[in-house]
């Protein structure tokens, strides 16, 4: 085990058993940990997402998704922090310059496309209006533009997709 997650192993255990406690300081979680961090939830959302779909089988359904829908790759999705850093540092790998500069010539046009709903869901954000960021949010799946990160129907980040992605 590295020294980084024994250290974060560490901080979340503190976090854990202090979490109720005003009187104790809890460990701050540097930006460095931030993949680390995700890598964690991330597990535990395949984790979850992988017994729901056991459970539907079991049932004799299938869970909507299926390799190569990319249905929900026409949502905006809204991610944490800790997962665009993860996302970052992972493009910054030499092994993966390919989807960078794939996503870096995508994204403006992507961008062109969703600007002004983009614009009106950070407006109602800040004014706290949920039903209108929700509004905005189910126009942007209209329009049905790609997400910049999918190639012909399969997520070039699947690696490092954020949560959202691992739940829809």
């Amino acid at each position: 085990m590295s020294e980084q997650h024994n250290r974060l192993e560490e901080v979340l255990d503190a976090l854990q058993a202090h979490a109720d406690d005003a009187r104790v300081h809890l460990p701050v979680i540097q930006p460095g940990d931030a993949a680390a961090v995700t890598e964690l939830f991330y597990a535990q959302i395949d984790r979850g997402t992988a017994a729901r779909a056991a459970f539907v089988e079991k049932h004799g359904a299938k869970v909507a998704c299926f390799e190569g829908c990319s249905d929900c790759c026409r949502q905006v999705p809204a991610i944490f922090a800790g997962e665009a850093v993860t996302i970052a540092e992972w493009l910054e790998r030499p092994e993966n310059d390919a989807v960078k500069e794939r996503f870096l010539a995508r994204f403006p046009d992507w961008h062109d496309k969703l600007k002004d709903l983009i614009e009106q869901w950070f407006e109602a954000v800040a004014a706290k209006d949920v039903e209108r960021a929700s509004e905005v949010h189910a126009a942007m799946y209209r329009r049905g533009t790609m997400c910049a990160f999918n190639k012909n129907g399969s997520c070039t980040i699947y690696e490092v997709r954020p949560s959202i992605c691992r739940t829809s």
